[in-house]
């Protein structure tokens, strides 16, 4: 086992080592050397003496210091870039369009198994602003139809294996169920204002009977009220 990890021995520096021990302050005496090179030193003499029993005088140097360094670094893998450890974050999810036609006030039907017919006021009757006297005429008719509604089958699917799940520890099956219901989320958004009909429900835009307001070039305030 080494004595000295690779960043010491690059930060080592022995040139400084030498200029500090030449440097002498009275003949025939060496000066003392200081950081890291006199740490190093001491840590040689320790181990000397711990292995053999012996003391060791003067200044000891790493040989390890003496051997070129190779270049350590993380951009290439092989040549440190396996080294590094990666920390996991929470999963950052997809952009995606947010789902709106809950939130806009859609009327959901729950527990339901077969077709569904919902009966439909198609003209209602009319109200008139009279005078004291005056009579009321005939203020039409209410008429109604009916829709019938028929189930629509959206699917999406997620594979993960049984080893994904015990080895992950950021919630990996909470975040996939997440991103389904948001996936289905826009399908039914989609289904629901530009639906095709046939396999997809028959969308807003696309149903016959929705009333629509042709504004042209230019918004004015009377279409925008019609709208």
């Amino acid at each position: 086992m080494s004595l000295f990890t690779a960043r010491e021995l690059s930060r080592y520096s022995v040139t400084k080592a030498l200029a500090e021990i030449s440097d002498q302050r009275s003949p025939g005496r060496d000066n003392q050397v200081t950081g890291l090179e006199l740490e190093c030193s001491d840590a040689l003499k320790t181990h000397i003496k711990r292995t053999t029993g012996s003391l060791s005088e003067g200044f000891l140097m790493p040989l390890a210091a003496l051997v070129p360094m190779k270049t350590i670094n993380v951009t290439s893998a092989p040549s440190g870039g396996f080294l590094v450890g990666t920390d996991l974050e929470a999963t950052i999810p997809a952009l995606r369009s947010a789902s709106v036609v809950m939130s806009l006030g859609a009327q959901v039907f729950e527990n339901l198994n077969g077709d569904l017919g919902l009966p439909t006021e198609t003209a209602f009757q009319a109200a008139s602003w009279l005078s004291e006297s005056e009579a009321l005429g005939d203020p039409g008719d209410a008429t109604y139809s009916k829709t019938v509604l028929s189930p629509k089958r959206c699917a999406s699917i997620a594979v993960l294996s049984k080893q994904l799940p015990a080895q992950n520890s950021l919630g990996v099956e909470n975040f996939v169920r997440a991103s389904l219901r948001k996936t289905l989320g826009t399908a039914l958004d989609k289904g629901a204002l530009v639906g095709a009909g046939n396999k997809e429900p028959l969308g807003l835009i696309n149903n016959p009977a929705v009333a629509s307001v042709t504004f042209g070039a230019t918004a004015t305030r009377a279409k925008a009220i019609a709208f």
